[in-house]
């Protein structure tokens, strides 16, 4: 017997208890021995065992399609994941989008209401009725508190007109705050930085408009009476450091300064309601 169908046949007997059911079934061999042709061919002629290798054929193919579509499933699955984390993220990000958005409409509509009350608690401590000046007003920052500072300004403004502040001026103010009420601590805080800091173009607008409410919500034969008030008590400013002993003298500065506070004061008077 050649060596090389010797082998062929142990093999057979190693591997027939696994390529058939039968362990005693005997399993031929032949080799492909054309020269054309290097390769060692096996063909089992036994039914039963060509049966059992095309069995062996059809499991190895099965595994290969089953890990396959293992892989495909992993595949699948990795693939939802991952859109699952980007949808997470996703809302995740639109979550804290529309947050801050009602966090910035909740600050806005707080902000609002809260203009809105503090324009009423000043319309009920001034009378006043135009909604424009107190929206003004209220923006500016004053407060029932405060506002009646704003009387005083017409002094502030003339005892500025000279470019100081000097004592006797501000004595004078002072004790015409007295006499206008004017005790509350924030409405003579105010007055005190007004002393301190030159007035400028808003401070007056402020008082222009504040005088323009005050004198809507007088009868017209009091309004006369309360210009020439504040006119006289400009003046005492104006005298308050001037001539011998600090009494009797306007500056140049100081007379243009009343004669403008009278012009408001006379548009203020003559405006209809």
């Amino acid at each position: 017997m050649a060596p090389w169908r010797h082998d062929l046949n142990n093999s057979s007997r190693i591997l027939s208890p696994l390529l058939c059911a039968n362990s005693h079934a005997q399993v031929n061999f032949s080799r492909d021995v054309s020269p054309n042709n290097s390769r060692i061919c096996m063909f089992p002629w036994h039914a039963k065992a060509n049966a059992t290798m095309a069995r062996v054929l059809q499991l190895d193919l099965l595994t290969k399609r089953l890990f396959r579509l293992s892989e495909c499933a992993t595949f699948r699955e990795r693939l939802v994941f991952e859109q699952d984390e980007i949808h997470r993220r996703g809302k995740a990000l639109e979550d804290e989008f529309f947050y801050q958005v009602d966090q910035r409409l909740g600050m806005e509509l707080r902000s609002r209401m809260e203009r809105e009350d503090a324009i009423e608690r000043l319309k009920a401590a001034t009378g006043f009725e135009e909604s424009t000046i107190l929206e003004h007003l209220v923006d500016a920052g004053f407060k029932p508190s405060s506002i009646t500072a704003l009387a005083l300004v017409p002094m502030v403004f003339v005892a500025w007109a000279d470019g100081k502040v000097d004592s006797a001026e501000q004595q004078a103010i002072l004790s015409d705050a007295l006499h206008l009420q004017v005790r509350q601590p924030d409405a003579r805080a105010l007055l005190k930085t007004w002393l301190k800091n030159p007035p400028g173009d808003e401070l007056w607008s402020h008082w222009a408009e504040y005088s323009l409410a005050v004198f809507h919500v007088l009868p017209l034969e009091r309004r006369e009476t309360l210009r020439d008030q504040i006119v006289r008590s400009c003046n005492v400013v104006a005298e308050a450091s001037g001539g011998h002993f600090g009494r009797g003298k306007t500056s140049a500065k100081e007379k243009v300064m009343l004669e403008r506070i009278e012009k408001q004061l006379r548009q203020c008077s003559v405006s209809e309601r």
